[in-house]
């Protein structure tokens, strides 16, 4: 505008100044949401979102599956704040980044044999363990397994078992024995922590007192 001796600017929106020549701040208001960062431009603004938001202020959520972060055509599936892949055969990691190649490395475990199948793989276990790579343990004594006599105490170890027979017994384990009393002297009956082993040592010194008495009726049974 056009004075006597002066003049005045009347500025476009976002400049000021005399000569209108000062850009004012648009990210002055903060328009970039969810975390985005603002960067001014002249009259104007660009936002810098972060992942899983879009748009020209960051209000558009996504996800964490645009782009997919999952490899070698894995799925994704948003879970709240993180992400899930369910990855092709084969393939395994966060985002399908690990490879199983049965034909270089052998993922079976517990010298496990593996056997290839284009681009998956199944595992055959040695005896003692199971699961998909044979990682996990069979408890042969809790599973019925284990050929144990009755009157023997099975134990379980990585892969296997043992077996020792319960005191008043002889044996390798898989088969005992009760032993009698050959002088008639006294049967004791064995202390036991475990309920079920009590009963198993009173059972063996039942029999041990009945041992002892044929014992005695044999001897005096001699001509």
């Amino acid at each position: 505008m056009d004075g006597i001796n002066t003049f005045t600017c009347q500025c476009a929106i976002n400049f000021s100044g005399n000569l209108c020549d000062t850009n004012l701040d648009d990210c002055a208001n903060h328009p970039c949401l969810n975390g985005g960062t603002c960067v001014d431009q002249e009259n104007d603004f660009t936002c810098t979102c972060p992942t899983r938001y879009t748009g020209m202020t960051c209000a558009v959520d996504i996800g964490y599956c645009e782009p997919n972060p999952c490899l070698h055509h894995g799925f994704c599936t948003n879970d709240g704040d993180d992400f899930t892949c369910t990855c092709p055969s084969g393939y395994t990691g966060e985002t399908c980044e690990i490879y199983h190649d049965p034909r270089t490395s052998n993922p079976c475990q517990n010298n496990g044999t593996c056997t290839a199948n284009g681009g998956d793989f199944s595992c055959e276990c040695t005896s003692g363990f199971h699961g998909d790579i044979c990682a996990d343990d069979i408890n042969e004594c809790t599973q019925g397994h284990a050929p144990c006599d009755p009157h023997a105490l099975c134990s379980n170890i990585l892969g296997s078992f043992t077996c020792t027979c319960l005191e008043g017994y002889s044996g390798n384990g898989n088969t005992c024995t009760a032993i009698p009393s050959k002088s008639g002297g006294g049967c004791t009956l064995g202390t036991a922590y475990n309920p079920f082993l009590f009963i198993i040592s009173f059972y063996a010194f039942l029999r041990c007192r009945r041992s002892q008495h044929q014992f005695i009726t044999n001897f005096f049974d001699q001509p």
